[in-house]
Formats: C-alpha cells, structure tokens, sequence
C-alpha cells in the first residue's frame, strides 16, 4: 500500500468507520452482537498491508476509537494492534484474498482483537462476553465482504 490514494482511503474510510461505530453501532445490534466498524476496515486492509503498516493502522485507529469513547484507549490500543500485525500475514504468506479468506479473516480477526482485549481488560460475565464475542465475529466475517468488493475493485493490485 505505497500509493497516495490508498492512504487517503484508508484514513477516510477509517474515520468513518469510528463514526459509525459511535453513531450507528448500539442501534444495529443483533442479540447483544455489536459490529465493530474501524476493525472490519483495518481487517480489510490487511491484505495490502505490511505487518509494520497493519499494526500502525491499527494503532491509529484504536487511538481514534478509543479516543471518541472516552475509555478503554490502552486496551483498545493494544488489542487493535496487535491484531492488525498477525492478520497482515494474509500477505506475507501470500494467501490469495477471496471471499471466503476475507469471511475467515473478518471472524478469526475479531476472535483474536476480543480475546486480546478480554484478556488485558477483564469483563464481568465472561460467558456473556464470549457468546457476544462469537456473535460479533460472524457479523464482522459478514460485513467484511462488501467492504472487501470495494477495496478489490478501486484500490491497490495488492487485493487481486
């Protein structure tokens, strides 16, 4: 992801996305399943990203999310980061992104960003959390894809 116009996309898109996930995420719940709007768009750039990038992207969208909530920033931080570093091996393992690669990174994606901020920031009912959890993850795995259509379709050659 080298050019100008990724880069001015990325961040738009990734604006946005904390905006709807302020705005417009509390009113599209389904059965207590939040999506996670700025991780459905750092995941769907993982397959034009270095791990370096990924991670970068991932923190700066966490700093902003966190930021527009008013808590959990460090938890937040952390778990977006740290996601985005071990999903970006899509690309360097050469995984050809396709829609049942990009479901599968949308679910394990979000499996991983809530375990990791489970762990670093204990919820009360973890059982309600984990069924939450997996939930949000099919829901995330879902609305990667036209996400990932869009992205395939005007950005980068990296998505082909």
């Amino acid at each position: 992801m080298n050019s100008r116009l990724n880069i001015i996309v990325a961040i738009i898109l990734g604006w946005s996305a904390i905006c709807l996930q302020v705005s417009v995420a509390p009113r599209i719940a389904l059965f207590g399943a939040l999506p996670d709007f700025p991780l459905i768009v750092l995941l769907a750039f993982c397959p034009a990203l270095s791990r370096v990038q990924a991670a970068v992207f991932g923190f700066f969208l966490a700093i902003g999310y966190g930021g527009t909530i008013g808590a959990n920033l460090w938890q937040c931080v952390v778990s977006y980061t740290i996601s985005g570093f071990v999903l970006a091996w899509i690309n360097d393992n050469r995984v050809t992104p396709n829609v049942p690669v990009m479901f599968a990174t949308g679910f394990f994606g979000t499996i991983l960003a809530r375990l990791l901020f489970m762990f670093v920031a204990a919820p009360p009912g973890i059982t309600s959390y984990l069924g939450a959890t997996i939930l949000s993850a099919l829901y995330n795995g879902v609305l990667i894809l036209p996400l990932y259509a869009l992205l395939k379709r005007f950005l980068d050659p990296a998505f082909r």
